[in-house]
């Protein structure tokens, strides 16, 4: 992992409980982005307060007593947090239920896995820095 004083990279907490989907995701996109990781609800809030996270990716189904559906709501209404966008990153398929908790917990989208690194990418990018459109074009192209 690179040195935080050293890196000008946005930060994404990838809140996941598959270590080998955490290690997928984090080789798409540590060219781009320094992403974190946590393994449980407790830690995600640990990263959230210890780290400038930009963007939030979700999984759905954390095995454990609160999921990642309880954990966005209890974001979205936490002043602190709610300001940070949160992507679900899920492998649930029920296409008219993803939809309702689309809605209802306030994803600003949800990507199902599995996902190609180039559709990845083209889906986060619009959540950074719109003021630097130079630097999210030439990503979009690198990839």
């Amino acid at each position: 992992m690179t040195n935080r004083a050293q890196s000008m990279l946005p930060v994404i907490l990838y809140v996941e409980d598959s270590e080998e989907a955490f290690i997928a995701v984090e080789y798409f996109l540590k060219k781009y982005y320094e992403v974190i990781g946590a393994k449980t609800v407790d830690t995600a809030i640990s990263q959230l307060f210890a780290n400038e996270v930009k963007l939030i990716l979700m999984d759905i189904n954390l095995k454990q007593p609160q999921d990642g559906i309880h954990l966005t709501m209890n974001l979205k209404g936490d002043e602190r947090f709610k300001h940070i966008p949160v992507v679900a990153l899920t492998a649930y398929s029920l296409e008219y239920k993803l939809d309702n908790i689309h809605k209802d917990v306030g994803f600003e989208e949800i990507i199902q896995k599995p996902v190609e690194k180039r559709e990845l990418i083209a889906r986060l990018v619009k959540y950074f820095d719109a003021a630097k459109p130079n630097i999210n074009t030439k990503l979009l192209a690198d990839i």
